[in-house]
């Protein structure tokens, strides 16, 4: 019995990684879950998970937790302190870790350190924090088992492979829902637009970023780390299928890839299943159901972001920080109008120039920094 972490619990990755446990009951069990402000919904996956504990981020909602599970044996806290000290406990051998944001960053370290397997959604663990990541996973000898989609792809083609046999990587995005918009238009997008992917449901933060490519770009710089990769071994194509999630060059020039219909699901039990395969009901994969599966180039004029994501791959340390602290600024500037939608990566970019040389040596190195770029963003807000 694999026991579970579950940190983002009320989120569509965690609703899927229910639906997974649900239907492995016999291998997996939920022990904790974590939500950041939902309460309701927290203490209603509590009850039909059966978890042990239950912790909401927000301590203001900490009484409402509790009275909302005073008839169960659900455990209950709050607060940043009571999530981590779930990272470290004894009852449990894998965390999950589905937050959003850089938030993620410590829970995934503090899990590490604490000797436990690491199931990754929340990229900006590797984007803001990638050397402190690795270097602890190497001092622990802890995996790390990632659950996007594209990064599970390339995990589960590079088994049985060794990162020198690596010629590219080859990271695909379905291009979003502005792929065949003329530039022209991008000044007139819309929040509610810009919500609506064609291909995946997910949070409005990451929904957005597909649509600006900006996710596409955090994927990169997380798959640089994952897989031990130059920035001239990454490249981004545009897949509007979405069934082939990601591919593999090597050096003879071989391609392997992982196919499959977009189902989170998939890459989140093979993350809880690994190294096995389990039966996995009701996802079609029925190659004439495909139809043609095309492959285009990233316009960069439209989708900036991936050049923003190669320049700081190039770039110092702490360069990661930057770019995703400006862009959760910069998508919460748009979602609640006061930006365009192409101003995200205009405002990015701004950053990235402001902080130029920034470095990360240690976790509060990383705090620092996070906390300057978010200050410095919110002043130039101010002056749009």
């Amino acid at each position: 019995m694999k026991r579970i972490v579950l940190l983002g619990a009320t989120g569509s990755i965690g609703q899927s990684t229910i639906d997974v446990v649900e239907n492995h009951r016999q291998h997996l069990q939920i022990s904790t879950v974590v939500a950041k402000t939902n309460v309701l919904k927290l203490a209603q996956i509590a009850i039909k998970t059966n978890a042990t504990f239950a912790i909401i981020e927000d301590e203001t909602k900490y009484q409402e937790l509790k009275t909302l599970l005073n008839n169960s044996k659900i455990q209950t806290a709050a607060g940043k302190s009571a999530i981590l000290e779930a990272c470290q406990a004894d009852h449990h051998e894998i965390v999950l870790n589905a937050l959003v944001g850089a938030v993620g960053v410590e829970p995934t370290l503090t899990a590490i350190q604490s000797g436990k397997t690491v199931a990754l959604a929340n990229k900006e663990s590797l984007v803001c924090a990638g050397k402190l990541i690795i270097d602890a996973v190497k001092k622990y000898q802890i995996p790390i088992i990632p659950v996007d989609s594209e990064h599970s792809a390339i995990f589960q083609v590079l088994q049985g492979e060794s990162s020198e046999s690596i010629k590219k990587i080859v990271l695909t995005a379905s291009g979003g829902p502005f792929r065949e918009l003329d530039y022209t238009k991008f000044d007139q997008i819309t929040p509610e637009q810009a919500l609506k992917h064609p291909t995946w449901k997910m949070g409005k933060k990451v929904t957005i970023d597909s649509s600006t490519l900006v996710n596409k770009g955090l994927e990169m710089i997380e798959a640089k780390w994952l897989f031990d990769t130059k920035p001239e071994q990454l490249q981004v194509v545009i897949h509007p299928q979405s069934i082939i999630h990601s591919m593999v060059i090597f050096k003879d020039s071989s391609v392997k890839a992982q196919l499959s219909t977009p189902d989170m699901r998939l890459p989140i039990q093979y993350a809880l299943s690994y190294p096995e395969r389990w039966d996995l009901e009701g996802i079609p994969n029925d190659f004439l159901s495909y139809g043609s599966l095309t492959f285009q180039d990233v316009d960069s004029k439209k989708f900036p972001a991936i050049s923003l994501a190669f320049h700081t791959l190039q770039s110092s340390s702490g360069m990661g920080t930057v770019l995703n602290a400006a862009d959760e600024i910069a998508v919460s500037a748009f979602l609640e109008r006061k930006i365009k939608f192409t101003q995200i990566t205009h405002f990015i970019e701004k950053a990235l120039n402001y902080f130029n040389g920034a470095e990360i040596n240690s976790i509060e190195d990383f705090f620092h920094l996070d906390d300057q770029v978010r200050r410095r963003c919110t002043e130039w807000l101010t002056s749009i």
